[in-house]
C-alpha cells in the first residue's frame, strides 16, 4: 500500500517538502479545495488549524492566525496575516477573500514570518499558488448546481504558443447564489452573490537558465443585500442597539435568517492586478525579481439599527492602488556557496507602495431617550443631551470621515540555515523594516434635510481636516534549532519576533484622535515535531507556542460611538496545534487537525457602557486583565474521512464526509459574540477509467446546524443576551461535473 504523498512547498523560498520544513504549515492542493467546495479564501478557516477569517463586510475582513489580526477597517491598519498571491502581497482585506479557482495550492504559515518574504507579517502568511501554463494541451470545465440557486461554472484551458518556450493558460470562474436571508419588511431575498473573476497567464522560457511568467486577472463580485440576525437567548428580548432610536427595537424573528431593516443594503468590490517574476538559474544560485501591480475599487451600505425605520445607516466607498517591487537570491544547495552542501541562504530587498481613500459615513436620526418620539423641531432640554447636558437632544445629519493614505515600505531580509550535522542544522534570519505612512483625514457633517441643524455627535467639536505623517523602523530576528533523530521524524525549537507598523485612526471625532498608534510586537516561541510512521500510513505534526505581545493594537467605540484604535494592552497567547493523516487500509484515507489556544490580556482596561449609571457619564471601566482575548475560539477541529473504490474497468467511487467544530468567541467586552458550532459536510462521487470525467453529489451542512459569526456593533442594552450575528446557510445539496481534456 503506497503511503501518504509528501506536498512540495515553497515557505522557505526553496521547493522541500511540508514534512521537512520547520515551520507550523499546512498545505492544501487544489483538488482538496475543490472537493470540500472552497471556492473563497474565507473558506479556509474550515479546513486550516488556528486560522479564522471573518468576512461579513468588503474590506473589512479579519484575518486571524494563532489570535493575531486586524483591529479595524481603517486604511492606515495593517492585517496580522499577509495574503500573497503568486509571491504577491495583497494590501487590502477585501482584495485578498479573492476567488480561489484552477488553484495548484494554498499554504498556510503561522507564526511570524518575515525573513523569507518581501511584506512582513506578525501573525502568519496565507500563500495562494495558481496553476502555471503548460507546454502540452491541458484544461478542465467544471460545472456545480446547488441549493439557494447556485450555479457556479469554471474553466481553464492551457497551450504552447511557441514550442519548449512560450506558453499560455487563461481560467474564467462565475458563481451566483440567491441568498439565505429575506427582508421581512420589503419582503425582498437577500444576501445573495454574484461573483466574477478571469485570469491569464503565460510562461517564457527561453533556455534552461530564464524563466519569466507573467499573470494578470481581474474579478468583481457583487451582493445584493448585508442583512444579518437579531440573536437573543430570552424569546422576546429587544436588541436595542442605541438607546436613541426609536422603538419598535428588533428581536430574534422566527425564521432566523431574516430581518425587518429598511433597506437590504448592498456590497461588492472590483479588483485587478498581475505579477511578473524573472528567474535566472545560475551555479550558486536563482536570482528572482518581480513586480507586482493591484488596485481595487469597493462599496458597502448597512442598516446598522436593524429596524424598518431609517434611522442609522452606514456607507463606504474605497479605492486604492498599490505596487511592490522585490529581489531577492536563494543559494543552491550544492553550489560553490553552499560551503560542501552545508550552507543555505537566501537574502532580499522589497519595497511596496500604497495608495487610496476610504470615505465612510454615517447616517443618524435619532433623539435622546426623554425627547422620543423624536422632532427635530422641539426645544432641547438644557439638562440633557446626546453628548451630555447642553447639547443637542436631536440629531438627523450624516458624518462622512474622507481618508487618504499614502504608504511607502522598504526592507531588507535574509536568512542562513547551517548543517551542523547529518542530523542537525541552525538558522538566523534577520529583517529590517522602515514604513512611513502619510494620512489625511477630513471629517465634516451635513445635514439630512434642506435648512437642518448639521450637529453630530460623532463630531463633539465639528467639521475638522487634518495630515499627518509618521514613519517606523524595526528590526526583526528569527533563529530555529532542527534535529532529526530518526529518517521521518523532525523537531524544530524556534523564535521569531513579528512586527506590524502603526497607523492613524481613520474615524477620528477630533483633531487630537488622529495622532498615530505605534506598532505591534510580537515574540513567539515554539517547539514542533513532524513524523513520518508506520512506513508512512501515519503521519503527525504537532506544535506548541508562546506568544508574547507588546502594545497590542485594540480597538474600542469610545463615548462618541466611533471606532478608535490604541497600543492600550499587553498580551499572551498560548497554544497547541495538532495535524494527522493516516492510511490504516487500502483506499481508506483519515486526516484530523485540533487547535487549542489559551488567548488573554496581561494589561488592559476598556470604557464600557451601563445604562444604569445616572449621577455621571453612563460608562464604567472594565479591567480585562487575565481574561480572553476577543474573536478567537479557544478551540477548533476538524476531522475528514474518505473511502475510495476501484473497480475492475479502472473507474473509482469515492465516498467522503468532513466535519469543522469551533468553539465560541466573545466581544471585547466579555459579552458572546459568536456560538460553538460543529458542520458535517458530505459527498459521493465517481471518476471515469481515464480521470477526464468526474461526477459528484454534495450536501453541505448535512445537520442543517445553525451558527453564526458576530458582526455587529455590542448592543447598549441587553448586552449579555443579545447580539447581531450573520447566521449560516442552511443544508444545501447539489451536484459537480467536471470534464478534464489534453495531455
Amino acid at each position: 500500500m503506497q503511503g501518504i504523498a509528501d506536498i512540495v512547498v515553497t515557505a522557505e523560498r526553496r521547493a522541500g517538502s511540508v514534512q521537512a520544513t520547520p515551520i507550523a504549515i499546512s498545505a492544501f492542493g487544489g483538488d482538496k479545495l475543490e472537493s470540500q467546495g472552497i471556492v473563497t479564501v474565507e473558506g479556509l478557516s474550515r479546513i486550516a488549524p488556528s486560522l479564522q477569517i471573518y468576512s461579513e463586510q468588503i474590506n473589512n475582513e479579519e484575518y486571524i492566525i494563532r489570535g493575531i489580526g486586524k483591529s479595524n477597517e481603517d486604511l492606515t491598519t495593517d492585517s496580522g496575516v499577509a495574503v500573497n498571491i503568486n509571491d504577491a502581497y495583497i494590501a487590502q482585506s477585501g482584495e485578498a477573500n479573492a476567488a480561489l479557482f484552477d488553484i495548484e495550492r494554498v499554504e498556510v504559515l503561522r507564526g511570524p514570518q518575515g525573513t523569507l518574504y518581501g511584506k512582513n507579517a506578525v501573525g502568519g502568511v496565507i500563500n495562494i499558488i495558481t496553476r502555471k501554463p503548460t507546454d502540452h494541451l491541458d484544461g478542465y470545465v467544471l460545472a456545480e448546481l446547488g441549493g439557494l440557486g447556485r450555479r457556479q461554472f469554471e474553466a481553464a484551458v492551457s497551450a504552447p504558443v511557441v514550442e519548449d518556450k512560450l506558453s499560455a493558460r487563461i481560467a474564467g470562474f462565475s458563481l451566483h447564489t440567491d441568498g439565505a436571508y429575506r427582508n421581512l419588511t420589503t419582503g425582498n431575498r437577500a444576501n445573495g452573490v454574484d461573483s466574477q473573476a478571469l485570469r491569464g497567464s503565460l510562461l517564457f522560457t527561453p533556455s534552461d537558465d530564464w524563466e519569466v511568467s507573467l499573470t494578470v486577472d481581474y474579478s468583481k463580485v457583487d451582493q445584493d443585500g448585508v442583512l444579518k440576525s437579531a440573536i437573543v437567548d430570552v424569546p422576546g428580548t429587544p436588541l436595542i442597539v442605541r438607546d436613541f432610536f426609536e422603538p419598535p427595537y428588533p428581536t430574534q424573528e422566527e425564521n432566523i435568517r431574516s430581518g425587518r431593516s429598511e433597506t437590504e443594503g448592498e456590497q461588492g468590490i472590483r479588483q485587478w492586478g498581475g505579477v511578473l517574476r524573472i528567474d535566472r538559474k545560475a551555479d550558486a544560485g536563482t536570482i528572482s525579481f518581480l513586480s507586482a501591480y493591484r488596485g481595487e475599487r469597493s462599496y458597502n451600505v448597512e442598516d446598522v439599527d436593524r429596524t424598518a425605520a431609517l434611522q442609522n445607516n452606514f456607507m463606504a466607498q474605497q479605492k486604492t492602488w498599490a505596487t511592490s517591487q522585490e529581489l531577492r537570491f536563494v543559494s543552491d544547495d550544492a553550489g560553490p556557496l553552499s560551503a560542501g552542501g552545508k550552507l543555505h541562504w537566501s537574502a532580499g530587498l522589497y519595497w511596496f507602495h500604497e495608495q487610496g481613500w476610504r470615505d465612510q459615513q454615517i447616517f443618524l436620526y435619532g433623539c435622546t431617550p426623554g425627547s422620543q418620539p423624536c422632532d427635530p423641531g422641539n426645544p432641547d432640554n438644557p439638562d440633557d443631551g446626546l453628548i451630555g447636558p447642553g447639547s443637542p437632544d436631536h440629531q438627523n445629519s450624516t458624518a462622512s470621515f474622507l481618508q487618504r493614505i499614502n504608504t511607502d515600505s522598504l526592507a531588507a531580509f535574509g536568512e542562513v540555515k547551517y548543517d551542523i550535522t547529518d542530523r542537525l542544522s541552525a538558522t538566523a534570519g534577520l529583517r529590517y523594516t522602515s514604513e512611513n505612512k502619510k494620512f489625511g483625514l477630513d471629517a465634516s457633517s451635513v445635514a439630512n434635510v434642506p435648512g437642518g441643524d448639521p450637529f453630530t455627535l460623532f463630531l463633539p467639536n465639528g467639521d475638522f481636516q487634518t495630515a499627518r505623517s509618521k514613519t517606523w523602523h524595526s528590526l526583526t530576528p528569527k533563529f530555529v534549532l532542527e534535529f532529526e533523530p530518526a529518517r521521518d521524524i523532525h523537531t524544530y525549537a524556534s523564535y521569531a519576533r513579528g512586527f506590524k507598523s502603526g497607523g492613524f485612526n481613520g474615524q477620528a471625532g477630533t483633531a487630537a484622535d488622529t495622532e498615530p498608534f505605534d506598532p505591534e510586537i510580537a515574540d513567539n516561541f515554539e517547539v514542533g515535531i513532524k513524523a513520518d510512521l508506520f512506513d508512512r500510513r501515519l503521519r503527525l505534526n504537532a506544535a506548541a507556542f508562546y506568544i508574547k505581545f507588546n502594545d497590542l493594537q485594540v480597538t474600542g467605540v469610545n463615548q462618541q460611538g466611533l471606532v478608535i484604535t490604541n497600543n492600550a494592552a499587553d498580551a499572551q497567547i498560548k497554544g497547541f496545534e495538532l495535524e494527522g493523516w493516516a492510511q490504516p487500509l487500502p483506499g481508506l484515507s483519515i486526516n484530523g487537525s485540533l487547535s487549542l489556544l489559551d488567548a488573554t490580556f496581561t494589561d488592559y482596561a476598556i470604557e464600557a457602557f451601563d445604562p444604569s449609571i445616572t449621577d455621571g457619564p453612563p460608562f464604567y471601566i472594565l479591567d480585562l486583565n487575565g481574561e480572553r482575548m476577543p474573536n478567537i475560539p479557544k478551540y477548533t477541529a476538524t476531522l475528514g474521512v474518505q473511502y475510495e473504490y476501484k473497480f475492475a474497468d479502472g473507474s473509482k467511487m469515492r465516498l467522503g464526509a468532513d466535519a469543522t467544530f469551533k468553539g465560541n468567541t466573545v466581544t471585547n467586552e466579555l459579552t458572546l459574540r459568536a456560538n460553538s458550532y460543529a458542520v458535517v459536510d458530505a459527498r459521493v462521487g465517481w471518476t471515469s477509467p481515464n480521470g477526464r470525467w468526474d461526477i459528484s453529489g454534495w450536501v453541505r451542512n448535512l445537520t442543517n446546524e445553525v451558527y453564526y459569526t458576530g458582526g455587529g456593533a455590542i448592543p447598549d442594552y441587553n448586552k449579555q443576551t443579545t447580539r447581531v450575528g450573520l447566521v449560516s446557510d442552511p443544508r444545501t445539496a447539489g451536484v459537480t461535473l467536471k470534464v478534464a481534456f489534453g495531455e
